[in-house]
């Protein structure tokens, strides 16, 4: 059954795939600043963004096997 709950967490599961692909699409760029750094503030923001994205990834794939355990379970 539909409720607000499961709105939030479709909502959070499209958002956090989307967070992934736009950071995945980067990953060349952010690896070259890394290795030739401007300023270390920059590689700082970098590595938080990656750190962050690392977390987004756990969730959507702890949230995608929840999916596809509990449509299993209902066969």
């Amino acid at each position: 059954m539909l409720s607000f709950g499961v709105l939030i967490d479709a909502v959070a599961l499209v958002l956090g795939v989307l967070w992934c692909k736009a950071m995945f699409k980067r990953w060349r760029s952010d690896f070259d600043e890394i290795r030739d750094p401007e300023t270390v503030s920059k590689c700082m923001v970098i590595a938080a963004l990656w750190g962050a994205t690392c977390v987004v990834l756990c969730v959507v794939v702890s949230t995608s096997i929840g999916i596809v355990r509990g449509i299993s379970a209902a066969f």
